[in-house]
């Protein structure tokens, strides 16, 4: 059984050796706050890996989603697990940007010395 909320999906499962899972579409907060931590100090290689990525997701959420939802249980660790590790990953990619543009500033601001 399918249930939608704002920005996720539920599927429940009748089994009781397979967990309930959410799946949480692309494009949410994650994507928009870590896009403003680099959008901020315009680190554009950090920007198209996000973007990248949440665009590979549209594609692959609905696959993966469909296989899971016939049958082929062994992926449900695995998009489970990506669903954690990715938010994760914005964020570090975020920071990274910050860390980035501070030293850049940094620089810059040494150079007038």
């Amino acid at each position: 059984m399918l249930v939608h909320r704002t920005d996720e999906i539920e599927m429940i499962f009748k089994s009781a050796k397979f967990p309930d899972m959410k799946i949480e579409l692309p494009f949410t907060g994650y994507f928009w706050l870590s896009m403003s931590m680099i959008w901020v100090v315009k680190q554009r290689m950090f920007g198209r890996i996000v973007h990248i990525w949440n665009l590979c997701l549209l594609i692959i959420i609905p696959l993966l989603s469909l296989a899971i939802i016939s049958g082929t249980h062994w992926l449900s660790p695995l998009f489970l697990v990506h669903q954690k590790l990715y938010k994760a990953l914005f964020l570090i990619l975020g920071m990274l940007a910050i860390r980035e543009g501070a030293l850049k500033l940094d620089k810059h601001a040494s150079k007038k010395l």
